[in-house]
């Protein structure tokens, strides 16, 4: 990590990759994980942004042209789990 953040302090290496790259050795998304399931009962209830809109009619089963969108929402649908990075399938 102190490679990456002089790559980053000398120009060899831009922020969002340095930033990337730490976050993954320092195992973040496992950190993460843990620590939602750690409160998942908890914040099973919670709405901490007051949202009350309802989803859009693309979540129960309309039609759209963006394969990514559409990659997005079907896998929602089968796995019930959604990052904020999705992969989507090649094509056009």
């Amino acid at each position: 990590m102190r490679a990456a953040e002089r790559a980053y302090r000398s120009g060899d290496a831009p922020i969002a990759s340095v930033e990337g790259f730490v976050r993954q050795v320092i195992g973040w998304r496992e950190y993460v994980w843990g620590f939602y399931w750690l409160r998942a009962r908890e914040w099973a209830g919670m709405n901490a942004l007051e949202a009350d809109a309802d989803l859009p009619e693309l979540f129960w089963g309309a039609e759209t042209e963006m394969r990514c969108l559409s990659d997005a929402i079907g896998g929602l649908e089968e796995t019930a789990y959604a990052h904020h990075i999705a992969s989507c399938s090649s094509g056009t």
